[in-house]
């Protein structure tokens, strides 16, 4: 029987945003407007990253911690240190436009950013997730992802969720669409749909 992947959807959103990211940060030059766009795109790219993280770090994994020593701690080590790198990355954009060299050398930071995220993923899904599976039943790793959820506001949720159904595929947006119709007001539901909507038409363009 297969067994529940935390990771799947908000990895593969995350592995999206950032490959987006990368894309608008090449095609940006001295214009403002440009920067301004990048600015805001890292703005909420980093904080769905660091969301992601946060989430881990306070509910899955202290609880995985007394369980299995090893990838809690690594886990936690490699949050900090792309929390920070993350914090630098924005506060040079802050300074934009710079000299070429000085801009060229924030792009390639920023590659390798992008590249320390990936792996950083990868290995939650080939070393954590076995973890998971040994320790927890499915219900209980549904119930981490459930509040995950339950911690973002309106609009922290929205903006979220854009990404992620940008990034899936169509069968995986229907099935997380009838999973969030279950847990989630009526009212609420229809903003969600709404969300999926448009950015299922997003990627007809």
């Amino acid at each position: 029987m297969k067994r529940s992947n935390y990771y799947a959807h908000v990895h593969k959103s995350l592995r999206y945003a950032l490959s987006r990211l990368l894309i608008q940060a090449g095609q940006t030059g001295s214009d403002t407007a440009e920067i301004a766009k990048l600015s805001q795109m890292m703005h909420e790219v980093f904080f769905f990253l660091h969301f992601h993280a946060e989430n881990e770090n306070t509910d899955l994994l202290p609880a995985l911690a007394g369980l299995d020593e090893k990838s809690p701690r690594r886990d936690l080590d490699e949050h900090q240190k792309l929390d920070e790198l993350a914090t630098q990355l924005q506060v040079r954009l802050e300074n934009f436009p710079l000299d070429a060299e000085d801009n060229w050398l924030w792009y390639l930071d920023l590659n390798a950013y992008v590249a320390l995220q990936l792996e950083h993923m990868n290995r939650e899904e080939r070393e954590t997730l076995p973890a998971l599976h040994k320790h927890f039943t499915d219900e209980e790793i549904a119930a981490f992802g459930s509040r995950s959820v339950a911690r973002a506001n309106e609009t922290q949720r929205s903006m979220m969720l854009g990404w992620m159904f940008q990034a899936l595929s169509r069968e995986e947006s229907a099935q997380y669409l009838a999973k969030l119709q279950a847990v989630v007001p009526a009212e609420s539901f229809t903003e969600i749909q709404k969300i999926a909507n448009l950015a299922q038409e997003s990627r007809l363009r």
